[in-house]
């Protein structure tokens, strides 16, 4: 008895569709980003990791890069915010007021640069590509 393995369920690296949908909607979600304050990220990202095991093909490809752009964004996020709340403490003695429009101007260029990462993505997706 011969086990076949049909093209859904193919093995990761293959050319295998499972998962297709649940990244397109992961990367929709985070090319909504910016308008929506990050909360759209995190429903990607859930989504992402609750479809990751079943993923395969190029869609597990494009799964792992969803993850993997949702912590590097929450990474920076997080430092930016720290570098924001040194600023708003110094800007107490006239120094970090500055650096207060430095550090907003740095997170708005995260939630564009996280929303182009999204749309470029969903676009890749698409095309069939590497994300």
């Amino acid at each position: 008895m011969s086990h076949v393995i049909p093209e859904n369920d193919a093995a990761p690296g293959g050319t295998g569709t499972q998962g297709r949908t649940t990244a397109l909607i992961s990367w929709i979600l985070y090319a909504l980003t910016l308008p929506s304050g990050g909360l759209t990220a995190v429903i990607g990202a859930i989504i992402a990791y609750a479809t990751r095991r079943r993923a395969t093909g190029l869609s597990r490809s494009h799964i792992d890069s969803q993850i993997r752009l949702f912590w590097s964004g929450v990474i920076w996020a997080a430092l930016f915010s720290v570098a924001w709340v040194i600023s708003a403490l110094l800007a107490q003695f006239y120094v970090g007021v500055v650096l207060i429009f430095i550090v907003w101007a740095a997170l708005l260029l995260l939630a564009i640069w996280f929303t182009v990462k999204g749309v470029l993505g969903a676009v890749a997706l698409s095309g069939g590509r590497e994300p």
